[in-house]
């Protein structure tokens, strides 16, 4: 095997290590190679997620409490400028609490019945963000609220992001290929989805985060509407060397 041979064959083991023994890979020599972009943007709107809940040994009186603090909170919500299409609320989720026998874990007897229901508000512009989060900040039996922020130009914006992301596989792919002194013929694989035959991670991802946390939906609900959030995209490319 001359050298050229040589380092081709070392691209295929390197890019495919981890590929079980039974999965298929391309029978002919291939670089791989990923590139990824972002930017910061500002917000132009929001959703909020939160759940009314309440407890009680009566399940009528516990159901009766979610709908009348779902009530009042949606009355208070309005007052802040949300209209009823920004307002999504699923269906009502009822599960019994049972004591638990300290030994061996084994459900007892209910204790009474946990009465739940999600609601989802899209907002569409920011102006009344802070209000609207002091309803719910304040508002009894609100729990497990988080917030999302996205923005309008979010499409065109990672379409750039991703020609970007790209560029940047190619110039990867190219160095790699100068250095084995191989020539590229042809992209081979690029997908929105792992490309099972090769069992690599090829994909096309997207992620928004905003720029004081770790995700776009937090743990917690922001109080405020927060500067920028960073919009983000990652691609995984399979080359074809030429022969």
């Amino acid at each position: 095997m001359n050298t050229r041979q040589s380092l081709i064959a070392l691209f295929c083991i390197l890019v495919s290590s981890g590929i079980s023994s039974a999965s298929p890979i391309p029978d002919f020599p291939f670089i791989a190679a990923d590139g990824s972009a972002s930017r910061e943007v500002a917000p132009t709107n929001a959703s909020i997620r939160f759940t009314v809940l309440a407890f009680s040994k009566s399940s009528e009186e516990a159901t009766n409490t979610v709908q009348a603090a779902l009530g009042k909170v949606i009355t208070a919500l309005k007052a802040e400028g949300v209209g009823e299409e920004m307002i999504r609320s699923h269906d009502i989720d009822k599960s019994a609490v049972r004591s638990r026998d300290n030994d061996t874990n084994k459900a007892l007897e209910i204790l009474g019945y946990e009465v739940s229901r999600k609601v989802e508000l899209k907002l569409p512009d920011l102006a009344n963000y802070p209000k609207i989060v002091r309803v719910l900040m304040t508002a009894d039996h609100i729990a497990n609220m988080s917030s999302n922020f996205d923005t309008s130009t979010r499409e065109d914006v990672e379409a750039e992001l991703t020609g970007e992301a790209c560029l940047k596989a190619r110039k990867k792919a190219d160095l790699l290929a100068k250095g084995a002194g191989v020539t590229i013929d042809r992209v081979y694989a690029v997908s929105n989805n792992s490309l099972e035959a090769v069992r690599l991670q090829f994909s096309s991802r997207y992620s928004d985060l905003p720029s004081l946390y770790g995700a776009n939906e937090t743990p917690e609900i922001l109080l405020f509407v927060p500067s920028t959030i960073e919009l983000s995209a990652s691609v995984n490319i399979l080359y074809k060397l030429a022969p």
